[in-house]
């Protein structure tokens, strides 16, 4: 209630309303993404938890995820990006495709090495199996969105 006076009252103060946008997100929405990415990370690894079924191989993709962020982001900065709503989207975008191909790896390397083969065998064939149709996969999603760039 309060944040909505406070938006009412910089509106008739100044008769602008992308002040009051600039103010719900300042006050709001910037806090609300705080709380949610952490809770939101954990669930992701308890539901890779979940359908993997060996703690060994919720960590691949559970340290997949924060690596590409902290990759997304250095690349961002080094372009000259800033975070707004369309780069969040794609970062989420990206963040399920990253979560998504690491778990098809390590799936296919945890049924390699239920099959009897030895870890360094498992792991090479595994993402040598998967490598391709991760790639057109993740390509074609890029494809897809190329446009709006």
């Amino acid at each position: 209630m309060t944040l909505l006076l406070l938006l009412r009252l910089v509106h008739i103060l100044f008769g602008v309303f992308w002040v009051g946008t600039v103010l719900l997100i300042a006050l709001y929405l910037i806090p609300a993404v705080r709380e949610a990415v952490p809770f939101g990370a954990v669930l992701v690894v308890l539901i890779i938890f979940l359908f993997l079924r060996n703690v060994s191989a919720t960590l691949i993709p559970s340290l997949a995820l924060p690596l590409s962020i902290l990759g997304t982001f250095a690349v961002m900065s080094l372009f000259g990006y800033t975070v707004d709503n369309l780069s969040l989207m794609a970062l989420t975008l990206a963040v399920g495709m990253v979560v998504d191909d690491a778990i098809v790896v390590a799936d296919s390397i945890v049924r390699r090495l239920h099959a009897g083969q030895s870890r360094v065998l498992a792991g090479i064939a595994g993402t040598a199996e998967i490598a391709w149709p991760d790639a057109s996969g993740t390509l074609t999603t890029v494809a897809a969105f190329a446009p709006f760039l």
